[in-house]
């Protein structure tokens, strides 16, 4: 057995070793507190360091999109000024025939022309093709492909003041010798102004034509193949709905989403200098013009009749044009009896009556 002394000396060593043990404890204890305290005020810092370095990444990021937006203003009007364009004519007009209403044109079938083909015209005086649309002075469709380089076209439209005339050019962004040209589109898109939806139909005209709609932002706001690069020829623009006009929820958020692509389409564009051009200008330069439209029972658009009960001159509204059911008075029934004819029994001096 383990004598008294041993025992207290026992303790003793005990003691000392947990008092030991807790004051190495608390000594860790004090240095992990200081390093956590050094950690947060480092946290803090690096928090305030990101705030700040955020605050400089959204200012700059604001100066580079007011710089981008004065430099889309200063190449606007540049253009309108200089009226530069880098695209050729596809062709001359050889022969215009104002009876038939029929041209032909310097290119065939050894260029790959396919008929319904449609051209905008320019006079051969012009000094380029797709500088404005103020240039074109015409339009003409494909009918027949008369030889290796000659097709027959007709005129579809015409500037009475500037007609057709040998050595014109012309000229569409959708048709290149043997190879099909690529283009992208968002917004809208209404080819005859009645306010509905012609996607199919812009889809089926360009595919007539050989053209290829590589990215397209479609009518529910979806975009699902992003394919702008320096490929494209143009990225065209549709008109962008107002949210502000939109009255359900899904339809303030399909809005948004084509707003949104938009702005990601028109910055692809400037990266890969893709020409951003209009829908409507985009119809004169492909040549292409509207059908007629067909009046339907129970439709409420507007039309210009050339003959109906409305004078499209003045605006003269349409007036009740059901019957009264009454004539005139002067193909009526006398409102009062006449008196009788009768005679006096004299006759005039001139014939000797007294």
């Amino acid at each position: 057995p383990m004598s008294e002394e041993a025992r207290t000396k026992a303790e003793a060593d005990l003691r000392t070793t947990v008092t030991e043990r807790d004051s190495q404890i608390a000594a860790k204890d004090q240095q992990i507190g200081e390093l956590r305290n050094l950690y947060n005020q480092s946290q803090v810092e690096l928090e305030q360091e990101k705030e700040a370095r955020e605050k400089d990444r959204v200012k700059s990021q604001n100066e580079i999109d007011k710089l981008v937006l004065i430099n889309e203003k200063l190449r606007s009007e540049l253009d309108e000024i200089k009226q530069e364009s880098f695209e050729v004519p596809d062709g001359h007009i050889r022969r215009v025939d104002n009876v038939s209403r029929l041209v032909w044109i310097d290119i065939g079938d050894a260029d790959f022309l396919k008929p319904r083909m449609t051209f905008s015209i320019y006079s051969k005086e012009t000094p380029g093709v797709a500088r404005t649309t103020a240039d074109i002075k015409g339009k003409i469709e494909v009918t027949r492909i008369v030889g290796p380089h000659l097709a027959e076209a007709k005129i579809i439209e015409e500037d009475l003041y500037r007609p057709m005339s040998p050595g014109d050019y012309i000229y569409t962004p959708l048709w290149s010798p043997g190879r099909a040209e690529r283009f992208a589109i968002v917004g809208e898109v209404d080819l005859d102004g009645d306010g509905q939806s012609d996607r199919a139909l812009f889809q089926q005209e360009m595919a007539v034509r050989g053209a290829e709609i590589v990215d397209e932002v479609d009518d529910e706001g979806n975009r699902p193949n992003p394919a702008i690069d320096e490929s494209v020829k143009y990225l065209i623009m549709g008109k962008i709905p107002d949210a502000a006009d939109a009255t359900l929820a899904e339809d303030q958020t399909r809005i948004k989403n084509i707003t949104n692509h938009q702005a990601d389409m028109r910055k692809e564009a400037r990266l890969y200098g893709v020409r951003i051009i209009p829908l409507n200008s985009f119809l004169d330069y492909i040549g292409y013009k509207s059908k007629r439209r067909l009046f339907k029972p129970g439709d409420n658009r507007g039309y210009n009749l050339k003959a109906g009960a409305a004078s499209t001159g003045v605006n003269e509204p349409i007036m009740n044009r059901s019957s009264s059911g009454q004539v005139s008075g002067s193909y009526g029934a006398p409102s009062k009896a006449l008196p009788p004819q009768t005679s006096s029994g004299t006759t005039s001096k001139l014939f000797g009556g007294k």
